[in-house]
């Protein structure tokens, strides 16, 4: 439903336009241990509860969600995501098999829609990891220092697009998943050039594949890339509200759309026969 990964459960699209959409729930540990959730006053305790019944019942369970029907399906979620996932595997796929991994990230940017859609951030390496276990999510901070083109054993120079942040450093801190790009430049300007719920990829340079928060360390050089999110999270107040910076704790982060969204092609009504 979200088009975007997010840590908790009641950040879904859905929660931006209807309440009590989590409930009935249920989660089961497999041993004979299961919690049913019927009714909530809201849609963020339903994740507390269940997290923390989930920590007691051995920190491993499955959990069936209440059904979703079909209007709010076609209405409120973000459609043909699938579809964008396998384009840009296959985009990775295609750039190892032809050796054009150090543009690999251009190649994500027109599978997204784009350079509209899409930018590539920021480039250099990690030069320092934060991390954090607390209630069940990975809590911490990445600092990415940019690097002489020296350094940039993988890339084509001639052929890479500018990133919209050069010099100094970008860190991006993170709750299982992005939450904002920073860019601090040498005279010490800060600058948000991404923020959720635009998606915020960290792509390790070298094989072009997205590095997630345990696969973090230091010395990796990584390429940043923005992709704009759909207007299920921006044409309502409520979206931005639970899946905005302010949801993360951040709420004097003001929200600027990275650019604008583009609606994934559907690979079956690509490549479905007529």
């Amino acid at each position: 439903m979200s088009g975007r990964a997010y840590p908790t459960y009641w950040q879904t699209t859905l929660c931006a336009y209807e309440t009590g959409a989590l409930v009935p729930c249920a989660i089961a540990s497999g041993d004979g241990k299961t919690i049913l959730m019927t009714k909530t006053t809201n849609d963020e305790i339903v994740d507390r509860a269940l997290r923390a019944s989930c920590a007691e019942m051995g920190s491993r369970v499955g959990m069936a969600a209440k059904p979703t029907n079909k209007h709010a399906v076609i209405n409120y979620s973000v459609l043909n995501t699938i579809s964008l996932a396998w384009r840009i595997g296959r985009c990775i796929a295609r750039a190892q098999a032809t050796n054009t991994v150090s543009t690999v990230a251009e190649q994500m940017i027109d599978e997204c829609g784009g350079p509209e859609a899409a930018k590539i951030l920021f480039r250099g390496k990690i030069v320092a990891v934060e991390r954090r276990l607390f209630k069940g999510h990975s809590y911490g901070e990445i600092t990415i220092q940019q690097v002489q083109s020296s350094e940039q054993e993988d890339t084509d120079v001639a052929k890479a697009t500018p990133a919209v942040a050069t010099g100094g450093v970008l860190k991006i801190p993170f709750k299982n998943e992005n939450i904002y790009a920073k860019h601090i430049a040498d005279d010490g300007t800060e600058t948000y050039v991404a923020t959720v719920p635009d998606l915020i990829s960290v792509l390790d340079t070298q094989s072009g594949r997205a590095l997630g928060v345990p696969e973090f360390r230091y010395g990796v050089m990584v390429t940043v890339l923005g992709i704009t999110c759909s207007p299920r999270w921006t044409e309502t107040a409520k979206g931005l509200e639970i899946g905005g910076p302010g949801a993360f704790g951040y709420p004097d982060i003001e929200y600027k759309p990275l650019g604008k969204y583009v609606e994934p092609r559907s690979v079956v009504k690509e490549y479905a026969e007529e």
